[in-house]
């Protein structure tokens, strides 16, 4: 029996999978907004207020996005596809190091915002510094692991030795992510 590889049949399959994830979705909130009448006497908004309740945060995400594949932008006006390729590999492998930094801002923004909004410095500070120390000291391991092994990675995606120095770079500057702590991200 041979099999036939087909690239794109990966896309068809992810672009599949969100489409199925999205009609369940919007199939079962259809459910809870209009059969749960109790759910539907909690929910009092209109769709204008929360536009323009949203609209600032809506903003903040397209910046940041365009902010982070800015670089990739650039590269892919200024140099090969090839380049434009290697570097967008080597910036998700150095990525790979905020994982943690990532993990615990999303269960800590809660906490943030409630210690922000009843005025308690103190504890904001506090619980901000902890966050970075354990965001650093649990990332620092995957960044030397990353260091340590980068020909061995590079080997594995056959990209040349030569971009080490480029992932050393983009590495670094995850470091001083990560050491910055919670700022948004």
């Amino acid at each position: 029996c041979s099999s036939t590889y087909f690239p794109n049949q990966i896309y068809y399959s992810y672009i599949s999978c969100i489409i199925i994830v999205m009609l369940f979705s919007t199939v079962h909130l259809f459910k809870l907004l209009y059969n749960d009448n109790h759910y539907m006497d909690t929910i009092k908004y209109s769709y204008s207020n929360l536009f323009v309740s949203s609209n600032p945060m809506m903003i903040t995400n397209l910046l940041m996005t365009v902010f982070q594949f800015s670089s990739i932008i650039f590269l892919g006006i200024y140099s090969t596809s090839k380049d434009v390729g290697i570097y967008t590999l080597l910036f998700k492998i150095s990525i790979s190091a905020t994982i943690i930094l990532t993990s615990i801002n999303s269960i800590a923004a809660p906490k943030i915002s409630e210690l922000f909004s009843f005025s308690n410095p103190e504890k904001l500070e506090k619980m901000i510094s902890n966050i970075t120390k354990l965001s650093f000291y649990l990332s620092f391991p995957i960044i030397i692991i990353i260091i340590i092994f980068t020909n061995d990675i590079l080997l594995f995606f056959n990209v040349n030795e030569e971009w080490s120095l480029a992932l050393y770079i983009l590495l670094f500057g995850q470091i001083i992510n990560i050491a910055s702590g919670s700022v948004g991200t």
